[in-house]
């Protein structure tokens, strides 16, 4: 069986869903906060493997949220905060994820998940956007402590079903983790929803693609 590998966030689930929420805090700066938010939330994860200090998902989501309040000189009470980090258990699927799964399972295809999410945020995130049955496993980097892009997390896959990198095909929205697939060794489609540009690693992706309906297009 041929092994699809997703990223949820950006990917399969679409964080602008979260917007309402941010607005409703922080009115007309609603996607510089979210932006910021998505940013710093990267950051840290980044950071946290490179100095070996692990947290979970959820709690760099925080920490990231903590950060841009404090920047944008915004004060929530509890309820408040915890109604922003539950957004990104809120997320919608994006419209073309739903058709494009059981597209590829019908054609033989194992599709599942390898994100930086910790399992509960991700499990929530997955189930409430209906994805769930799609998906043959869904997979968080909890389990290496380590956070995409490092190699250690694209290993859980191999390490969980066995073969080789280049026998399994890797999903992305984000430029990041498509140069970390690439890296790894990974067969990369690059989703890139929102224009931008290629990261200038020498890593480029098999394909570079605007939805995963191309995708399908691609691969049945």
């Amino acid at each position: 069986m041929r092994r699809i590998v997703f990223d949820a966030y950006g990917t399969l689930l679409d964080l602008t869903a979260i917007m309402a929420r941010v607005r409703a805090v922080t009115e007309d700066r609603g996607e510089e906060f979210l932006a910021l938010w998505r940013q710093k939330q990267l950051e840290y994860a980044f950071l946290r493997t490179i100095m070996g200090r692990y947290a979970p998902f959820r709690q760099i989501t925080q920490d990231a949220l903590d950060y841009v309040l404090e920047r944008f000189g915004l004060r929530v009470n509890p309820s408040e905060r915890e109604r922003l980090v539950n957004g990104w258990t809120a997320a919608e699927a994006f419209p073309d994820a739903g058709p494009a799964l059981k597209a590829l399972r019908s054609a033989g295809w194992s599709p599942l998940i390898l994100s930086n999410g910790d399992p509960m945020m991700l499990q929530a995130s997955v189930a409430h956007s209906g994805l769930l049955p799609l998906l043959d496993d869904v997979l968080s980097i909890e389990d290496v402590h380590r956070f995409k892009p490092d190699p250690r997390a694209y290993q859980i896959v191999l390490d969980r079903y066995g073969g080789t990198a280049d026998q399994v095909t890797f999903v992305s929205s984000n430029g990041w983790d498509v140069a970390g697939a690439v890296a790894f060794g990974f067969t990369v489609f690059w989703i890139n929803r929102t224009h931008t540009v290629l990261e200038h690693l020498n890593l480029p992706p098999t394909a570079q693609l605007t939805s995963l309906t191309e995708l399908t297009r691609q691969l049945l």
